[in-house]
């Protein structure tokens, strides 16, 4: 590893919500793609395919213009199912009881991965993750959080091929950053997350609050943890406004009592920097 980190890493970032999407996640996702580039690496992403928003989700194609060019984007197809809004693509029996049919789909969603609509990308995603590896060796994953689907590519080629990797998670996909309340799938969730969170080489929040939630709750990954904030990012500090009305600082107020010393707080330049030390070491 020393030898690619000297030559320069080749970064797979898996960003299901990479532009054009328009998510709350698009910008620290250019930001964190400029800036490796920038660093020397070569970048390749990993992420949904162009129909998903120009037709199910929404998105900007401007947003495109803003990709560097040295960045290679592969983008996967992902199924529309309950969000397709083309009634000429919807099966027959959406059509006779699309109740019973949503629930049926809700159900299946979340057969293999603990997450609603976007788990169904987690096969072919990670199955395009492999080929690229076996066409060009990928030293180094970073996987974006919420949708946590991009998470299970990490894991798969850290588990088959021991590619390290980092999590960048903006809030917490254990709990609901609204509520300081488990997601209603927190049980099945739990032990991916606590894998995930045993093998990461690092793991980001946006949130300053939520990264001294999850240090106290699994401490024996605190070390790990750092906060990384972009600038002109859009995150919830601690104290801030919540829209239930209750502030996070009160929803997290037992964890945040027992807090450890507080993450360290790193732009994004030297948090990258601190990767690839950690990589070196």
């Amino acid at each position: 590893m020393t030898g690619a980190v000297t030559r320069g890493l080749h970064v797979l970032y898996v960003a299901w919500g990479f532009p054009p999407h328009q998510g709350p996640g698009a910008r620290r996702s250019l930001a964190t793609v400029a800036e490796l580039v920038r660093q020397g690496h070569r970048v390749t992403v990993l992420t949904a395919d162009l129909a998903t928003f120009d037709v199910v989700f929404g998105g900007d194609r401007s947003l495109l213009d803003e990709i560097p060019q040295d960045v290679h984007v592969v983008r996967v197809a992902m199924a529309a199912e309950p969000r397709d809004p083309l009634l000429n693509r919807w099966p027959a029996a959406r059509i006779e009881d699309p109740k019973a049919w949503g629930a049926k789909v809700a159900k299946e969603q979340v057969r293999a991965f603990p997450e609603e609509v976007y788990g169904t990308w987690q096969p072919r995603a990670e199955a395009v993750a492999h080929r690229i590896h076996e066409l060009d060796p990928v030293d180094l994953v970073i996987a974006t959080g919420d949708p946590y689907v991009d998470f299970s590519v990490a894991l798969r080629l850290h588990v088959d091929h021991g590619v390290p990797f980092v999590l960048d998670d903006r809030d917490s996909w254990l709990l609901d950053v609204e509520t300081g309340e488990p997601r209603p799938l927190g049980t099945r969730i739990l032990p991916w997350l606590e894998f995930a969170l045993s093998q990461a080489l690092r793991v980001w929040f946006a949130n300053p609050a939520m990264a001294d939630w999850h240090r106290n709750r699994f401490p024996l990954y605190a070390d790990r943890i750092r906060v990384v904030q972009i600038g002109g990012e859009d995150v919830l500090e601690t104290g801030g406004e919540v829209a239930s009305g209750v502030t996070l600082e009160a929803a997290l107020e037992p964890a945040l009592q027992r807090s450890l010393e507080p993450a360290p707080q790193l732009s994004l330049e030297p948090a990258l920097q601190d990767v690839v030390t950690a990589l070196a070491s």
